[in-house]
């Protein structure tokens, strides 16, 4: 995490290109790892 900042902060060009792609990489994992979660059951549960 801390290479990847340095990176960003050191080619100031591409920073918001750089943690554009970073936030939508890592929402896609985040998607991708919960895409078989059934979000309604474990609602019902009470948390």
């Amino acid at each position: 995490m801390f290479g990847f900042l340095y990176i960003v902060l050191l080619h100031q060009d591409f920073a918001l290109l750089a943690g554009s792609a970073f936030v939508f990489s890592a929402l896609a994992l985040v998607m991708y790892l919960t895409r078989k979660l059934d979000w309604s059951r474990s609602l019902e549960s009470g948390g």
